[in-house]
Parts: structure tokens; C-alpha cells; sequence
């Protein structure tokens, strides 16, 4: 027979096996709060084009500055959030060699004036003023109690018409504006949940040359006093096609090359595509602490060149930083190892 004081000591130890307390994960942001956080996108795709293969490679930081102007008694917020910087490079396919962009560089010479060759705009000035869009610039967004845009607000319209520019237009859309505002508040449940529950979200990502649909599971992981974590598992699919899709407002040579792209997009198919990722987030200050989310995609198109398939892996990590260490310029230090392989040869016999 199990003593009693053995069975009273097995049944508390067991409690919380059997009943987890539920927690109210909304935003904790309050007025005047703010964060610092870097975005940083690194891509890999491996293209079959025509039975001719390559792999181009892309890294792109974006340093945010997202603050609380104000705050309702429903708990919505307004924050604006402030692209300060975007860094990166990008390892060109077909000998076009690499590029390393950072918008608090002032643009070359060279790169203004270097021909695109018939590329339709992709000279490596074209490329780092694309990927640097909207650097500098600040827009606001209403933002619910539980980190999702409700709608967007100054500043927005400026760098979405801004977005749609040139041949890279789309680099920045509604898209892309709300998932920088939304990353500094996680995924959150919108009711109370208790560690080990699951929920469902449907989110929308990549640009508008690659749109993607993410149908995710999360998980809350863990949580305690200072901190929880959100775990997700699941599929990334190419979106339904919407009415406003087929819409060109660009005139000649953009209109016939917008209109090419869109009809690669209808044919466009997505295989394999899965998604996994952990995000930790601060109840202290309602902002993300650090976040990675991986995603992995197999890509069939028909192009005016032939066929094309690609494997694309994306990873995405946000990580906290502050105003002193974002704004940072990169400094030379490759100038002493090669004094002293100077040195080494010299005193060598």
C-alpha cells in the first residue's frame, strides 16, 4: 500500500501535467516604449533554367526602430517604425559578379553610371537602390493588442508608391511594411493559452516577384515572469490569385515587362514547401527578444527562356540591438595581416 504522505507528494509534484494555467499573452508595449531590432534575410536559391544551373546567394539586415506613440483603452496601439539602415550583399549568377550594399553609403559613381547590359535594370547601382528602398524613412501602423497590423498609417503610402518603381518595383509593399511592424511583437495568441496549447495563423510573405502563403501551427513552449516562447511547424504554399493582381498601372516597356511577370506567376507552382521557427518574446516591454524562422521551397515556373525550377531556403533571424551598434560604420582590418605577411616574406630566406 503507497503511504499517504508518498501519494499527496506524487499528486502535487503531477498537477501541472494535468492542468496548465492559461496566460494572457497580449502585448505588454506601453506609450513611449521602444526597440531596437535587426531583420536579417538570408537566402540561397539553386535555379535549373534550360538544364543550365546556378545559385545566387542574398543577405539583407534591416535595422528597425519600432516605438509606441500611443495607446487606446482596448490596448490597440500606434507605433511607427523606422527603417534606419539596410545592409548586405548579394552573390550574383552567370559571372555578374557580387555586390555589398549599405545605405548609409553614399552612391558610387561607377554604379550610377554601369550600363545593365539588357538586363532590364539590374546594374549594381539599379540592385542596391532596390534593396536599400525605404531606408531612412519612417511610417506608422495601428497595431491590435495582440501585434497585428490593423491598418497602416503616415508614411505608408510614400513608401508604397516608392515600391513600385523600375524593374525591382515591389521590393517594398503592403506586404513587407506589415511584416516589419508584426516582427517586433511575435505571433501571439488572441486568448488566454496555456503552455503546450496550440493555434492556428495563416500569413502571408515574400515579395510581390515571389508571394508566398505560410499556414503555420504554433505552439507555446515555455514561459516564465520575464519571458515566453512560440514554436511553429508548417507549410508554405503559393497564395490564391486575387482580382487586383491583374491590374497594371505602369505604361510601355514596364507594363509589357509587368505583364510578362504576372503571367509567369499564374503558371507559377510550389512544391515541398515547409516552414519551422521559435520566436522569444519580453513581457516585460511586449517586444520580441530573438527569433529565428527557417523556410524551405521548391519553386516550377515557365519563362520567355524555357523552363525553370528553383530550391530556395530562406532563414530569418531578429535579434535586439541599440542605437550605437545599428548605426555602426564597418571599420578596415584587413589592412594588418596583410603587413604582416609583408614582413614574413621580407625577413624569410
Amino acid at each position: 500500500m503507497i503511504p499517504r504522505h508518498a501519494l499527496l507528494s506524487f499528486l502535487v509534484a503531477s498537477a501541472p501535467l494535468f492542468a496548465q494555467a492559461e496566460i494572457d499573452l497580449r502585448t505588454t508595449a506601453k506609450k513611449s516604449t521602444a526597440v531596437w531590432l535587426v531583420q536579417e534575410d538570408k537566402q540561397t536559391q539553386i535555379i535549373d533554367a534550360s538544364g543550365q544551373e546556378f545559385e545566387t546567394t542574398t543577405t539583407i539586415r534591416r535595422t528597425l526602430q519600432v516605438v509606441v506613440q500611443d495607446a487606446d483603452d482596448k490596448g490597440n496601439l500606434v507605433v511607427e517604425c523606422q527603417i534606419a539602415r539596410i545592409t548586405g550583399a548579394m552573390a550574383m549568377p552567370m559571372g555578374m559578379g557580387d555586390i555589398e550594399f549599405d545605405s548609409l553609403d553614399a552612391p558610387k559613381k561607377d554604379d550610377e553610371e554601369e550600363d545593365d547590359g539588357g538586363m532590364m535594370g539590374f546594374s549594381p547601382g539599379a540592385m542596391k537602390k532596390a534593396l536599400t528602398m525605404g531606408a531612412g524613412k519612417s511610417f506608422k501602423a495601428k497595431v491590435s493588442p495582440y501585434g497585428k497590423v490593423v491598418e497602416l498609417l503616415d508614411g505608408s503610402k510614400e513608401l508604397l508608391a516608392s515600391g513600385e518603381e523600375g524593374a525591382m518595383g515591389g521590393n517594398l509593399d503592403q506586404n513587407s511594411l506589415e511584416e516589419m511592424v508584426e516582427s517586433a511583437f511575435g505571433n501571439l495568441p488572441e486568448k488566454a493559452t496555456a503552455v503546450g496549447a496550440k493555434w492556428q495563423h495563416v500569413g502571408k510573405g515574400g515579395k510581390a516577384q515571389m508571394p508566398m502563403e505560410s499556414k503555420l501551427e504554433l505552439t507555446l513552449a515555455a514561459a516564465n515572469d520575464e519571458t515566453f516562447e512560440i514554436t511553429a511547424n508548417g507549410t508554405i504554399e503559393k497564395p490564391a490569385e486575387k482580382a487586383d493582381d491583374k491590374k497594371a498601372d505602369a505604361k510601355g516597356e514596364e507594363e509589357d515587362q509587368a505583364a510578362e511577370m504576372r503571367e509567369m506567376l499564374k503558371g507559377m507552382k510550389m512544391k515541398n514547401g515547409k516552414v519551422t521557427g521559435a520566436t522569444k518574446i519580453s513581457r516585460k516591454d511586449g517586444f520580441v527578444v530573438d527569433a529565428t524562422t527557417t523556410t524551405n521551397v521548391d519553386v516550377e515556373m515557365e519563362t520567355p527562356m524555357g523552363s525553370m525550377n528553383m530550391t530556395m531556403k530562406m532563414v530569418r533571424t531578429i535579434n535586439r540591438t541599440n542605437a550605437a551598434d545599428a548605426m555602426k560604420k564597418a571599420d578596415a582590418k584587413a589592412e594588418a595581416p596583410k603587413e604582416a605577411a609583408k614582413d614574413e616574406t621580407k625577413s624569410g630566406k
